[in-house]
């Protein structure tokens, strides 16, 4: 009998030990793609601000480097704070009272058991719907949705005018590569740079801003896209989802979109994340549609289905 007590007791500490490591490994998991993207922007900060230091001890008694660290510091501030902002508005339907009363476009979701409203989609990565669910970002490990799609656009802004600028203080490390002439080691010098670091063919700080300045470069670019994309379906009142399909019911004039979508005072959004009014108005379960939208009735929702469930999935 007691070791039959024993093996039980030896197979609960071993289930509540597989349990607590699951847990440990999904909070790491959440964490750790904003923790990355925040050591990057560390990285090119710190960077770019040892450059800007450098340029002005070669100019002794000169205060002219003192605008480029302000402004540096400016940009990082913007960043950091807008991806605080995200990261502490949780844009689900958690702590979110729906009403009992379920009007048009409200669908049923097996995986929260709970009916949600339009433009809401069930996010596979955060296990939870979304409300105004846009898309998951990779970066940042979590959904962008009604509350904080106005700090991830400026997140985006900020972030682009940084790498921008980052660019601006390596020009000169990628002018000196290519005037040495075209040759392979150019090439290596240039994409490979861990490479040419561990031969011993470039010096530490050589390796350091030709990696910082590929890094910028190619975080431009991506950021570029992400940042022209969404201003474009932010100023037509769309969502990622939506403008795949070419869905522009909610579609009120620019001027209305940008209220809608990124709060009444949208034009002090791209500032400071620390101004007031950055939450668009309403609730992010009902929305005014556009007069181009086909009137319809209201009506109950749909009784739960199968399909119902793939549909919540898809979209």
């Amino acid at each position: 009998m007691s070791t039959l007590l024993q093996a039980r007791s030896q197979c609960f500490q071993r289930r509540a030990a597989m349990r607590f490591l699951l847990g440990l490994l999904a909070s790491v998991g959440h964490w750790l793609p904003i923790v990355l993207t925040s050591t990057m922007v560390a990285m090119v900060f710190a960077q770019g601000n040892l450059l800007i230091l450098g340029q002005g001890a070669a100019e002794e008694g000169s205060w002219e480097s003192l605008p480029s660290l302000l402004l540096a510091w400016l940009l990082l501030v913007g960043v950091l704070g807008n991806m605080g902002l995200f990261m502490w508005r949780d844009p689900s339907i958690k702590r979110v009272f729906l009403p009992s009363h379920q009007g048009q476009g409200w669908r049923y979701c097996y995986h929260c058991e709970s009916y949600v409203p339009p433009r809401s989609h069930h996010c596979f990565e955060c296990h939870v719907c979304v409300l105004r669910r846009d898309h998951h970002c990779v970066f940042f490990g979590r959904c962008v949705g009604f509350a904080n799609l106005p700090a991830f656009v400026a997140c985006l802004l900020h972030l682009w005018l940084g790498l921008l600028y980052s660019l601006v203080l390596n020009a000169h490390t990628l002018v000196a590569l290519v005037q040495q002439g075209f040759s392979v080691r150019l090439l290596l010098s240039l994409f490979m740079p861990w490479l040419m670091w561990i031969l011993g063919q470039m010096d530490s700080w050589d390796f350091l801003s030709t990696f910082v300045a590929d890094m910028s470069f190619v975080g431009f670019l991506f950021v570029s896209g992400m940042l022209a994309f969404h201003m474009w379906i932010v100023a037509h009142g769309q969502t990622s989802a939506e403008w795949t399909h070419g869905f522009k019911r909610y579609d009120l004039g620019l001027q209305r979109n940008l209220q809608q979508t990124l709060g009444d005072r949208w034009y002090l959004l791209w500032l400071s994340p620390f101004l007031p009014a950055r939450l668009p108005p309403g609730d992010g379960i009902h929305f005014t549609e556009g007069h181009s939208a086909a009137p319809q009735t209201a009506s109950a929702p749909a009784a739960p289905s199968r399909r119902g469930a793939r549909t919540v999935k898809n979209l």
